[in-house]
C-alpha cells in the first residue's frame, strides 16, 4: 500500500530518521512505473501516422535498466515547484521491537507463552 507523502520536504525526513524512526521507506514501484509511461514513450517511442501506433526502439525493461529505479525520488515535479512523492513505509527493527514490547506489556505475549508451557 502506498503512502502519499504530503510533507513539505520529504527527503529531509527520509535522510534523518527523526520523524519516523520506526519505518523504512521505499518507492511505490507500481505508481512510479505508471507515472513513467509518458517519459518512456517520449524517449523511446515513435508514432507512425499511417497505422496509428507507437513503435519503440528500446524495450521497457532495457529502458528501466538504465535508470536507478530503487532511488527515492519524486514521481512528478509540477510547475517546477512542487515535488510529488509516492512512498511505501514498512516497519523496521525499531518498529517491530516496539510492537513486541507493546504485546508483552499488555499481557498478550505473557498469556500466549504461559499457555504454551501448560
Amino acid at each position: 500500500m502506498g503512502l502519499l507523502c504530503l510533507l513539505p520536504r520529504p527527503w529531509n525526513c527520509l535522510r534523518s530518521s527523526n520523524e519516523f524512526p520506526w519505518a523504512d521507506f521505499s518507492i511505490d514501484q507500481d505508481a512510479y512505473e505508471e507515472s513513467e509511461d509518458e517519459a518512456y514513450t517520449e524517449e523511446c517511442g515513435h508514432y507512425d501516422k499511417e497505422d496509428g501506433q507507437y513503435y519503440y526502439h528500446e524495450s521497457r525493461e532495457e529502458w528501466n535498466s538504465g535508470r536507478d529505479s530503487g532511488v527515492l525520488r519524486p514521481y512528478e515535479i509540477a510547475s517546477g515547484e512542487l515535488a510529488l512523492w509516492r512512498l511505501e513505509m514498512s516497519l523496521n527493527d525499531v518498529g517491530r521491537s516496539f510492537l513486541l514490547m507493546d504485546k508483552f506489556l499488555s499481557g498478550v505475549l505473557v498469556r500466549q507463552t504461559n499457555e504454551e508451557f501448560s
